[in-house]
């Protein structure tokens, strides 16, 4: 495996429901790409911040806060950030990721892409990966990830 770059991203929950993309060069002939994604923190520890973003979201939603007492939204708790990912080769689209793992191991190739994502020849020129901010309830979450090209056996 030869590291080809890595992002490292700190986003606000002002960055909730936005996109942010990493663009970068394959340059030789790999057979796989591997992503290795991760996010800090995974959870909103601060039970009394959790318990007014639920109340407000209640209201929100036109229900009444007195069919939700806080001993049942406690049992909701610890609430989660959520960030999924993307990525696009040269030529399109290959798929996106959403799972609540906040540290994933991705991998492109021609014979066994992970679920979600489209086997494809690993193409020469401009890729990108995008993080999702599905939620970012925290007040900081920091991304990290690494891309490695691997030159060995063509996976079948």
């Amino acid at each position: 495996m030869e590291k080809i770059t890595e992002f490292n991203w700190d986003i606000t929950n002002n960055e909730t429901k936005k996109h942010i993309s990493g663009d970068f060069l394959v340059t030789k002939p790999y057979v796989k790409l591997v992503f290795e994604c991760s996010y800090s923190p995974k959870y909103l520890e601060d039970a009394q911040k959790g318990l007014a973003m639920m109340r407000e979201a209640i209201v929100k939603a036109d229900y009444s806060l007195s069919d939700f007492p806080d001993e049942e939204l406690l049992k909701n708790m610890p609430l989660a950030n959520h960030i999924g990912w993307s990525i696009d080769s040269p030529v399109e689209l290959l798929g996106t990721k959403h799972n609540h793992n906040p540290n994933q191991r991705l991998e492109i190739s021609n014979g066994r892409s992970t679920p979600g994502f489209k086997n494809t020849p690993i193409y020469e020129g401009k890729w990108s990966i995008t993080a999702s901010m599905n939620a970012v309830l925290t007040d900081k979450v920091s991304i990290h990830i690494v891309i490695s090209g691997d030159e060995g056996d063509e996976l079948v």
